[in-house]
């Protein structure tokens, strides 16, 4: 038959206590592990949140790029099937890098017209 879980294990120290129901090493340890624990949340909760803001950053910025560059794509591929059959030319591929280029010159342009000049 198999001891009881309230059975005192043979061979180990029984825990003593005072009369008074006062357990001091079990209060001590505990106040250290409530010291250490609220450090450790005032110190390292703030950094991990940081490191997540900035992975998830990092992350989002490779993924829209990603994006943007899929996106152009489709778009130069998209123009030149419309605008092959449109006019029935095959060879119309400047076109499309024309109506394309022009406006993203433009942009850039414009944002170097409206930079601040160096102090």
């Amino acid at each position: 038959m198999l001891p009881s879980m309230t059975d005192p294990i043979p061979g180990a120290v029984p825990v003593v206590s005072r009369a008074d129901g006062s357990d001091w090493p079990q209060q001590a340890a505990g106040m250290i592990v409530d010291g250490v624990g609220k450090v450790r949340s005032r110190t390292t909760g703030p950094v991990v949140a940081a490191s997540r803001w900035v992975v998830y950053g990092v992350l989002a910025a490779i993924l829209g790029l990603l994006m943007l560059v899929l996106l152009l794509v489709i778009a130069i591929r998209g123009l030149t099937e419309l605008l092959q059959w449109v006019t029935g030319e095959q060879d119309i591929v400047w076109l499309t890098y024309a109506l394309i280029g022009i406006p993203c010159i433009g942009f850039g342009l414009w944002l170097w017209s409206n930079r601040q000049p160096p102090s």
